[in-house]
């Protein structure tokens, strides 16, 4: 197991420099990253003055060496919006963002593991008639006109939140239920196939034919060895909802990271953009770490599996 962990954890090193990469190639390949910056009618000494002043005289190559070098020291360099460290300037928004995630996966898994759960023993039933509801719902509804709905139901018809800023808890709701509305389908529908698939097999119709009462059979056996898919996909959730944050908190005008990280894409802030999308893939990758170990200290199986992989692999 502790081989496993620690391919995992080069992977993850791995991960992080190629999605660096890409959004750093990506951001240079799009035009110049100056071009918001530099005035109107400005002359070209004042352009190359302005390009040393953000080190962008150097080569693609050079400032590539030059951002990886202290990239790997926490140092992102200076905002070229805010003029102030872009490190310090996305950590500022990521607490409000840290909010809505932590929201919104406690909504979609207290929502959707009884639902999925209740679905599964139930073909007829109010249970299965929300569990239709809410997976079909969830996924078939954009989340930017979801939240454009909310607001105008309840904020601007029933007044009961507010549309949009961060103005205490009320203004956390409809962002909240907005982010959470298509993992909470998603899950829904992977909790109740998950439970269905283990409920067939033969040691759960054994303990049945024993005479262990159903409550007995679905916690002790089905619950049991059905949670390790779901659990893997906790990491891959996380994901989905830092993406999440982006649009939603655009919608709501929700002063977060994702917001800054539009705002900053808009403008051109290439050190703010690559600090957000470095602690996003950061917590996404650490989130499937977890999710990974959880699952081999839950299931034994995952532990043989893993270690034969690995074992292949060395």
């Amino acid at each position: 197991m502790l081989l496993s962990i620690l391919h995992r954890i080069v992977h993850m090193i791995g991960v992080m420099i190629v999605v660096i990469t890409l959004v750093f190639g990506m951001i240079h390949l799009s035009g110049d990253p100056l071009a918001a910056l530099i005035p109107p009618g400005s002359s070209e000494s004042d352009q190359q003055a302005l390009r040393a002043r953000f080190g962008l005289d150097a080569s693609i190559g050079r400032q590539y060496a030059e951002f990886m070098k202290n990239a790997a020291q926490g140092d992102f360099g200076r905002s070229w919006r805010f003029n102030e460290p872009a490190r310090d300037v996305v950590l500022d928004r990521f607490p409000a963002t840290f909010k809505l995630v932590a929201l919104a996966f406690a909504l979609a898994s207290l929502v959707a593991i009884p639902l999925g759960v209740l679905a599964s023993a139930r073909t007829a039933s109010v249970s299965n008639s929300l569990y239709y509801g809410v997976s079909l719902f969830g996924q078939a509804v954009p989340a930017f006109w979801l939240g454009t709905l909310m607001i105008l139901v309840f904020a601007v018809r029933l007044d009961w939140v507010p549309s949009s800023g961060d103005q205490g808890s009320k203004a956390a709701v409809l962002p909240v239920l907005t982010l959470a509305a298509y993992p909470t389908a998603v899950l829904v529908r992977m909790v109740k196939s998950s439970v269905q698939e283990v409920a067939r097999l033969d040691y759960v119709r054994t303990a049945r034919a024993k005479g262990l009462s159903e409550r007995a059979v679905m916690f002790a056996h089905v619950l049991r060895n059905a949670t390790p898919p779901i659990v893997a996909y906790a990491g891959v959730l996380a994901g989905f909802l830092f993406a999440g944050t982006v649009v939603v908190e655009w919608v709501f005008a929700y002063p977060g990271a994702g917001q800054l990280a539009l705002q900053s894409v808009a403008s051109r802030d290439l050190p703010v953009v690559l600090m957000f999308v470095t602690v996003t893939a950061l917590i996404i990758t650490i989130a499937n770490f977890l999710a990974d170990v959880i699952s081999m200290v839950i299931d034994p199986r995952l532990r043989s599996e893993s270690a034969a992989a690995a074992d292949g692999r060395g």
